[in-house]
């Protein structure tokens, strides 16, 4: 599967006026498989499209980044609690979820999407939800 990837070099100061260098990369997945479907079916084989064989490429991709900070946009509530939250806590991270108040319907069945946020346990910690 190929990823889209935006870099951004931002240079700030923390609250004692000293320089912070931020690394952010963005890349852009489908992580839905009914947008996926959609957009991609002319594209690539059929088995590449689904969950199961796309899960771990992107877990992979994300992993190799080394980011503090994950961000993910149409999650589905059953993958980030089967998927996402588990093997992203084995890599060191912590999890929050957003779901979305409405649903789609995606192979045969209803689903909940949301947004999924992720930091490094070492560097940070939630201070409130």
């Amino acid at each position: 599967m190929q990823t889209r990837s935006l870099i951004y070099r931002r240079i700030s100061v923390d609250a004692a006026n000293h320089p912070v260098h931020l690394l952010l990369r963005q890349l852009q997945n489908y992580l839905h498989a009914h947008t996926l479907q959609a957009d991609f079916a002319k594209y690539c084989p059929a088995w590449s499209l689904h969950w199961n064989y796309r899960k771990r490429n992107l877990l992979r991709e994300m992993l190799a980044y080394k980011a503090d900070i994950l961000c993910l946009q149409e999650v589905q509530s059953d993958h980030f609690l089967e998927f996402w939250q588990p093997e992203l806590q084995k890599a060191g991270y912590i999890a929050i979820y957003k779901k979305k108040t409405a649903e789609i319907y995606t192979d045969n069945k209803y689903a909940i999407d949301g947004c999924a946020t992720f930091f490094r346990r070492d560097r940070f910690q939630l201070v409130k939800k």
